[in-house]
This record gives C-alpha cells, sequence and structure tokens, in this order.
C-alpha cells in the first residue's frame, strides 16, 4: 500500500501596511516612559491652569496687566485695515457659529470614521472648554479694549482656548493618522487665533494668552484621559477573518 504525502500551504504573512494603534500617553510599551510623560502632562495642565489665576489676580487687584495698555494703544497707532486685517477677519468668523458648528460636525465625522465613536465623542467634548471659558468671563467680567464694540467680558479669549481646544485635538489625532500637513495647518491656526484678536482690537494681549493657557489645559486632560479611553475603539483597517483566510488558488 502506498502512502501518499500531503503538504499543507498555509497562508502568507500579510506584508502590507497595518493599522496603527492609537494609544494615550499612558499606554505606551515603556512604563516608566509613558508614566513619565503623563506626570509631565499633568504639571503642565496644573501650571496653565495656576499661569490663568495668576493673570486674574494681578488684574483683579490693579485693574490692568502689565504690557496691555501699551500693547492697544500700538495696534491703534498701526492702524490696520483693509487686506492686512483679512487673515484676521477670516479667524474671527471661524471662531463664531455658524462656522464653529459646522467645524466640530466635521471633526467628530471624520474621527468615527478614521477612529471609532469614542474618538467622535472625544472630538465632541472639546466643546466643553467653551463652558469652561463662559463660567471664568463671568467671574472675572473684565472690561474690553475701548472700540472694541462688543460688550461680552474679555478675560479671557474665547476664540483662542476655542481654537486651541479644538484644532489641538484635531492636529494631535491627524498626527497619529500620519497626515503631518494637516497637523501642521491646525498648529497654524492655533498660533494665528491670538494675535489676531488682538490686533482687531478685541482683546487685551493678557487674554489672548490665558486663552491659551486654558485651552491648554483642556487639551491636555483631553489627552491624559480622554484619549486612552477612545484608544478603546481600536478598529483595525481590515477584519481578522479576512487576514488570517488562506489565500484564494491561482
Amino acid at each position: 500500500m502506498r502512502s501518499r504525502v500531503v503538504s499543507i500551504r498555509h497562508p502568507d504573512p500579510v506584508t502590507g501596511p497595518q493599522p496603527h494603534p492609537i494609544h494615550g500617553p499612558g499606554s505606551g510599551s515603556d512604563g516608566r516612559g509613558s508614566e513619565g510623560a503623563r506626570r509631565a502632562l499633568l504639571l503642565a495642565g496644573i501650571a496653565f491652569a495656576l499661569l490663568v489665576a495668576g493673570f486674574w489676580a494681578v488684574i483683579a487687584l490693579d485693574g490692568t496687566f502689565p504690557g496691555d495698555t501699551g500693547n492697544a494703544a500700538e495696534v491703534k497707532e498701526q492702524h490696520f485695515h483693509g487686506l492686512a486685517l483679512t487673515p484676521a477677519h477670516v479667524l474671527d468668523r471661524l471662531g463664531r457659529l455658524p462656522l464653529t458648528a459646522i467645524v466640530i460636525i466635521v471633526f467628530c465625522a471624520w474621527a468615527w470614521r478614521a477612529f471609532g465613536w469614542r474618538h467622535a465623542v472625544l472630538a465632541f467634548s472639546t466643546l466643553g472648554v467653551s463652558v469652561l471659558t463662559w463660567v471664568i468671563k463671568t467671574i472675572a467680567d473684565r472690561t474690553r479694549p475701548s472700540g472694541a464694540g462688543l460688550s461680552t467680558p474679555s478675560f479671557p479669549s474665547g476664540h483662542t482656548t476655542w481654537t486651541t481646544a479644538v484644532f489641538g485635538l484635531a492636529a494631535v489625532l491627524l498626527w497619529q493618522r500620519g497626515h503631518r500637513v494637516w497637523a501642521g495647518t491646525c498648529v497654524v491656526v492655533i498660533a494665528t487665533m491670538g494675535p489676531a484678536r488682538v490686533m482687531l482690537g478685541v482683546h487685551w494681549t493678557s487674554d489672548v494668552l490665558a486663552g491659551y493657557a486654558v485651552g491648554l489645559a483642556w487639551l491636555i486632560v483631553l489627552v491624559l484621559f480622554g484619549l486612552p479611553w477612545a484608544a478603546a475603539d481600536g478598529r483595525p483597517t481590515e477584519s481578522a477573518d479576512a487576514r488570517l483566510a488562506p489565500p484564494s488558488p491561482e
């Protein structure tokens, strides 16, 4: 009786690009390094919060912040108008309805498609910084520079806080997805929003600095606590069954 040798062909390993898992700062393979990164971010968040409190204390005691009056007067002397203020006006619209709503909707939709529903919730949670800003504005009740044409409280800059939190988180997620140019664009928007508010004469310089601090503090909270929670999405780009299925016969 003749025996036959039966060869079993195993599926070839997948050599294409694999999905990159999305981790927070505390989920890396190096436990000490990731824990150190979390501690550094936490300390940075506390520092930003104390910075806002320091600005507020100085303004409450002295009625102004060093350099605010001089910067406002210098802006008026420059007589910015026309095309010179076009970028500032565009950024001003970006921080107002309906564009703010459109940005959030697009951001949430992209986050859901790219990562999963948890990241969409994380993107939506950036709106919490607007609530925090409103609370600080109500308590501080600081008057805007003369000629601003706005009656709402000035401290901190709402445009700056919102942009820092929303576009900051977008930059983090875009960078993780490998979209470096878009991530850099978000950083540019953040960096230019503050000076634009001062150029338009609607905020003191300290309002803008405090706005950056509030926005960064909120962003750190989202990265430290929200991003690890959202990492449970972890959706691969292709199903496990598709990866393990044997190749079709040629």
